[in-house]
Order: C-alpha cells, then sequence, then structure tokens
C-alpha cells in the first residue's frame, strides 16, 4: 500500500526532489534485505515462452554504508528448483535437504540473507549503456559473529 504522504495533488506543486543515484556494487558478497517479489509469465519469443517467474528485487548495503538495489528473476522450472531452495534457505526458513518444500512466499518480503552479486551491462532501446546490479547465488546463513547483519 502507498504511504498517504508521498501521494501528490494533481493540481498541486510537484516538489523538487532530485532523482536518486542508482549505485552500481562491486562484484562479491552482500547482506542483503528482500524488498519486494513480483510474479510474471515470460512473453512469446522469450526461451521460456510458456513459463512464469519469480523476480526477487533486494536492498543491498556496501561496505561504506551505501543502499543499493539487486535483483533476479528466476523462472518457475524444475531446473530452476536449486534457486528457490537457496532463496528460501538463504533467508533464513526451514528447507530440508531431499524433501519438497512450499514456500510462504508472504513472508519473504522483509526477510534477510546474504548473497552474491554482479553488475550487468546492456544497450537500452536508446543506445545508451545501462548498468544493473544481479543477483548470481543466494548464499547459506554463516554463524559466524563477525558477518552479523548491518543495520537495515
Amino acid at each position: 500500500m502507498i504511504n498517504a504522504s508521498d501521494i501528490l495533488d494533481i493540481d498541486g506543486a510537484i516538489p523538487d526532489i532530485p532523482k536518486e543515484e542508482y549505485i552500481i556494487l562491486q562484484p562479491g558478497v552482500y547482506h542483503y534485505r528482500v524488498a519486494s517479489f513480483t510474479r510474471g509469465d515470460y512473453k512469446q519469443g522469450h526461451k521460456n515462452y510458456g513459463a512464469k517467474y519469480v523476480e526477487i528485487v533486494v536492498t543491498c548495503i556496501d561496505d561504506e554504508g551505501n543502499e543499493a538495489t539487486a535483483k533476479t528473476k528466476i523462472p518457475m522450472l524444475k531446473s530452476s528448483a536449486w534457486k528457490f531452495r537457496d532463496l528460501f534457505l538463504s533467508a533464513g526458513f526451514a528447507v530440508e535437504q531431499g524433501k519438497p518444500f512450499h514456500p510462504d512466499w508472504n513472508l519473504l518480503p522483509g526477510s534477510s540473507g546474504r548473497c552474491s552479486v554482479e553488475p550487468y551491462t546492456f544497450t537500452g532501446n536508446d543506445g545508451q549503456q545501462i548498468s544493473m546490479n544481479t543477483i548470481k547465488k543466494f548464499l547459506p546463513p554463516v554463524d559466524d559473529a563477525s558477518s552479523a547483519e548491518p543495520g537495515f
């Protein structure tokens, strides 16, 4: 739900709020908090056409305390089952080895863990180079006190 203080009046003044800079992370391991997940269908022409996907968006914190967004899109295919298992295990949910599990997607937003992030660069429709942070792998939790989660 949208916060009421974020809604603008169509006939009112538009505030001078600068555009937030998108931070590109260096390749590495970061603590994350799940910001959101969305479900979708691959469109015709995509190699996974006919399948659904889940896109996970996380907020990561770098060594300087900057928050950056990273995301991944996981196809709902048997070949991707291990990615879903890694995601839920990383976020602190019980996933028993060798047994099927039924993910509770509603518990995912706000959960946290560690992931490997790399920048991905592509050419946009306007010919401009666009870079974004992509999640390469969700990592299992560690019990080491020196790797404590930063404050989000």
